[in-house]
């Protein structure tokens, strides 16, 4: 085999390994590129997950305040009337024992 042949042979054989390595290179770098697609999906996933998750506890406390308010209010409401109540109750004693007072002092002379 003369130095022509041996020199065709170690390029051939140089060729098939440049090739090899691109070929390895590529499939690296779409499995790289792949792995990187699935955390980025999973990633957008968790964020919709924690989204969702936030718009839940907002609705629900939302919820808990109006509800807290209606109640409140509710109860003043009814406060309020109960102390118009005591009131007049306290304005009819007080007109009542004036009477009386009146009753014996004119009763008395």
């Amino acid at each position: 085999v003369n130095a022509w042949e041996k020199s065709t042979e170690g390029k051939a054989k140089a060729m098939v390994m440049v090739k090899n390595r691109e070929r390895h290179l590529s499939i690296q770098c779409i499995v790289g590129w792949s792995r990187r697609t699935m955390e980025i999906k999973q990633e957008e996933k968790m964020r919709e997950q924690r989204m969702a998750m936030v718009s839940r506890n907002y609705v629900a406390g939302q919820q808990a305040i109006q509800q807290e308010c209606f109640v409140n209010w509710r109860d003043a409401k009814k406060i309020a009337e109960r102390k118009e109540k005591a009131m007049a109750q306290a304005g009819r004693l007080i007109a009542n024992s004036q009477q009386a007072l009146m009753t014996q002092v004119v009763n008395a002379w």
